[in-house]
């Protein structure tokens, strides 16, 4: 109810808080208006130092797996562009055995929104190549995929690209958001376009057909979200703003 109010609600947390920490830039752009710029510090979200662990470089097993984390409960998330990625490469790479999996809670079974997506990979004829995996484990997902893809362009941090990051899983992802402070185009993963699924398509190939790059995308993405998404280092920044706090 808040936001009818910005100004108010500025004021008001305003005289609260000494300090504002935002988990991304992003997140900070979107919340200015209601908060006291100058009071406001990003440090991002960070993972336990035990979870960065490398797995190896390519995959090589016959079946490459694309994986999706995002709860098909929130249908903001833009699981058909999975489908229509799905799609593409099963029409125009037909040398490829590619699944995707996507991972996260599910609806009810006559959730509007899950029965369209599932009647789309019906029609396709996808049912083979897309499968709801149901939610699992973190750590059982980036055991499991190949590539991570991402179709949602307004993550606030994206939890998601340091997770697969720090297991070596390459990431590619839809522009905007977490993504685009998070990923650095061509070196730590891959940023597409919202409504094109061909390119998203043909860049998921490249990784999985070039082991060069995938190696590259994956060590480079390993070494960026080691050295700056560990909970050591979070909890540093975190010191460090309490102290100017005290101070």
């Amino acid at each position: 109810p808040f936001q009818k109010f910005p100004r108010l609600f500025r004021w008001v947390m305003d005289k609260l808080s000494t300090k504002i920490i935002t988990n991304s830039k992003y997140t900070a752009s979107l919340a200015k208006q209601y908060f006291p710029n100058d009071k406001m510090e990003v440090i991002y979200n960070s993972l336990s130092d035990e979870w960065f662990t490398k797995k190896a470089d390519k995959p090589t097993k016959r079946e490459i797996v694309v994986g999706t984390v995002a709860n098909v409960t929130a249908n903001l998330k833009n699981h058909s562009l999975v489908i229509e990625v799905a799609n593409v490469i099963r029409n125009n790479y037909s040398d490829l055995n590619v699944l995707f999996h996507i991972y996260g809670n599910l609806p009810a079974d006559d959730s509007q929104y899950f029965s369209e997506l599932k009647k789309r990979i019906k029609t396709l004829q996808l049912t083979d190549n897309v499968i709801f995996m149901g939610r699992k484990e973190a750590k059982e997902i980036y055991n499991i995929i190949d590539v991570l893809f991402h179709p949602f362009g307004n993550e606030g941090f994206g939890r998601i690209f340091i997770e697969a990051m720090g297991s070596g899983v390459p990431v590619v992802a839809v522009k905007g958001g977490g993504a685009d402070e998070l990923i650095e185009n061509g070196r730590t993963g891959y940023k597409v376009d919202p409504d094109n699924p061909e390119q998203a398509a043909n860049i998921i190939v490249e990784i999985i057909r070039n082991t060069t790059i995938y190696s590259n995308i994956s060590l480079n993405g390993f070494k960026y979200a080691s050295s700056q998404f560990k909970n050591s280092v979070m909890w540093d920044k975190i010191e460090s703003c309490y102290n100017s706090v005290v101070r």
